[in-house]
């Protein structure tokens, strides 16, 4: 942070956060900064790039090999930085289109809370599904605990996971979603299956169980109605749009990476 030596107010402030990327399957160290936000009446005085300064090297004392961040268009390439990855870009599905007929008494799958002692499972499925995609994050057995019970219930980054179980027991997918609606929109911000299941049939399971979520929702909140489930997250390639015969994919945005040491 930069504080005003006068007052002593903080008028710039930022944060590094060390993270593991894979590309291709090979671990990278790297650095995000983020929450990146200067007073209204201190811009325009190239704090924001002092910080960056500090911030890239306190990166490079941590060995990170590259820095992404999510933010402003143009703004952050002043400091190194160019739009490479993409983000989000999914569909947005009317649950009135998409929902499945009530379950069944006898239905084959089921849909529970997940609890930390998943974590193993969702770890292997998170590693089987990283195999789709040029550039990652691992996530291991204690990232995953984390998720479950890491994270104050007040955390604006808690999101609400889920297990899709067989009726003996079985996990077969992981399905998480924000806490909240994007105006009438539930985001949907995980779908992942075991191999050898059915995507279809997990997903009619988890389709009733969401819109019933996303109805509640929407009643807590005094939200009018839920119009659809939001798959912005899952980005523009994913098995479950080929599966469902989803189009109309919105465009999707990107992240900022700075590579300081290209060839």
């Amino acid at each position: 942070m930069i504080v005003e030596d006068a007052s002593g107010r903080i008028v710039t402030a930022g944060m590094l956060v060390s993270q593991t990327l894979a590309f291709g399957g090979v671990r990278i160290p790297a650095g995000q900064p983020e929450l990146i936000g200067t007073r209204t009446e201190y811009r325009g005085r190239g704090l924001v790039r002092t910080l960056f300064d500090t911030l890239h090297a306190w990166s490079a004392e941590r060995g990170h090999l590259m820095q992404f961040i999510a933010g402003i268009p143009w703004f952050y390439r002043q400091f190194g930085y160019e739009m490479a990855i993409e983000r989000g870009g999914g569909p947005v599905i009317f649950v009135d289109a998409w929902s499945a007929a009530p379950a069944e008494p006898d239905a084959e799958f089921r849909m529970r809370p997940l609890v930390a002692s998943d974590a193993a499972f969702a770890a292997r499925l998170d590693a089987g599904a990283a195999r789709r995609y040029l550039l990652t994050v691992p996530r291991d057995e204690a990232l995953w605990r984390y998720e479950v019970e890491g994270h104050r219930a007040t955390s604006a980054l808690r999101q609400v996971w889920w297990i899709v179980e067989r009726r003996d027991g079985q996990p077969v997918a992981v399905v998480s979603h924000m806490k909240r609606l994007d105006g009438r929109v539930l985001p949907v911000t995980t779908f992942e299956v075991a191999g050898g299941v059915p995507w279809r049939t997990v997903w009619d399971t988890a389709a009733r169980e969401l819109r019933a979520i996303g109805e509640g929702l929407a009643d807590r909140d005094g939200k009018s109605t839920l119009r659809s489930f939001g798959f912005r997250w899952l980005g523009r390639q994913h098995p479950l749009y080929q599966v469902l015969g989803f189009t109309g994919l919105r465009r999707p945005t990107a992240i900022y990476t700075r590579v300081p040491d290209l060839p």
